[in-house]
């Protein structure tokens, strides 16, 4: 299928998808081994995963959306015993939204990486990355024979990387106590409001393949209860890091809802100047005096070491601009019963 949309014979690539979907439909139902049945359904995920391609291609941006999340819920369903495979509509996903919000959805096929936004007032959703294979979505056919290939072999070197990666970080972790998807399932915890990982990439997965990458220690906390999840997208530099989820918390003791409290500090910390900061410290230190004597005191002396060096008081310019201090942390949670 991935040939033929190459070359743009868009309307046979739908008939070759309307039959593999029935034929996997068939083979799926006549399986009676659960576990068979779960290898095969993981096995041809991909194919599942061209079709939003292939609605992308037509132009048809709900069905590719509404198709994405089909696919990623399918696939949960299958790796989550209490999952129900349920997956809401683009009219039901817009309910998520209002005129401040936005949602960034991705979809990665073994052809494609496709980014939608998702508005409030969109009457379907913004494509916004370019056409992945040869012809444009209403625009004219210009073959590029090449395209397809090169995307696939990236998306091969990538999960590649990723494999290698993940081998070495379970040789660094061998001996030493971690906290695992299982062990997460161990427990109810639906009496926890939040659940705070910044120690790491806690909100990346630790499987590289791209149809069970859903699961990881985030969507373990959310199937067991838990109201919201903080966590990290990479590895963030550890001072910013501790300044993030201090104030973080300094928010939520002011009863802010978690997810304002979040996007709050993110602005906090890329505006921040050093001189701003050492009248955060002493505020902090002396919130803490009383509980935490030891603390207040380590963030006193940091207070004073920024007062004199000179250079940094001075400075307008706020050290923790950059997103990869601030961007990297994200919340993950319920709203109206809908997981966000």
């Amino acid at each position: 299928m991935i040939n033929i949309l190459d070359l743009g014979e868009t309307a046979k690539a739908q008939e070759l998808q309307r039959r593999g979907t029935d034929l996997l439909r068939r083979l799926l139902d006549d399986c009676k081994s659960p576990g068979k049945k779960k290898q095969l359904a993981l096995k041809f995920a991909p194919f599942q995963q061209l079709t939003v391609d292939l609605a992308v291609q037509s132009g048809e941006m709900v069905q590719a959306l509404e198709l994405a999340e089909q696919g990623k819920n399918a696939c949960l369903a299958w790796l989550l015993d209490a999952w129900n495979g349920e997956s809401p509509a683009w009219e039901e996903m817009k309910q998520l939204l209002n005129p401040t919000t936005a949602i960034v959805y991705w979809h990665l096929s073994p052809a494609a990486l496709h980014t939608f936004i998702l508005k409030h007032d969109a009457s379907s959703p913004i494509l916004i990355s370019p056409p992945s294979f040869a012809s444009g979505v209403g625009g004219d056919f210009q073959s590029d024979e090449l395209e397809v290939p090169a995307a696939a072999r990236r998306l091969h070197e990538f999960e590649n990387w990723v494999k290698e990666w993940n081998e070495q970080y379970a040789s660094y972790c061998e001996g030493r106590d971690t906290l695992t998807l299982e062990d997460i399932c161990q427990f109810n915890l639906s009496h926890y409001e939040l659940v705070s990982l910044s120690a790491c990439e806690t909100a990346v997965t630790g499987n590289q393949t791209i149809s069970t990458e859903y699961v990881g220690l985030v969507s373990g906390f959310v199937r067991q209860g838990v109201a919201h999840v903080v966590s990290t997208l990479w590895r963030v530099e550890s001072v910013s890091s501790a300044l993030f989820m201090m104030e973080f918390y300094r928010q939520l003791n002011r009863d802010i809802e978690p997810t304002t409290a979040l996007r709050q500090t993110q602005i906090w910390l890329a505006t921040v100047k050093y001189s701003e900061l050492v009248q955060w410290y002493k505020d902090i230190a002396a919130e803490i005096a009383q509980s935490d004597s030891l603390c207040a005191e380590d963030l006193k002396d940091k207070a004073k070491i920024i007062e004199y060096d000179v250079e940094k008081i001075n400075s307008f310019v706020p050290p923790y601009a950059h997103p990869y201090f601030w961007a990297s942390f994200i919340i993950t949670g319920t709203v109206s019963g809908l997981t966000h």
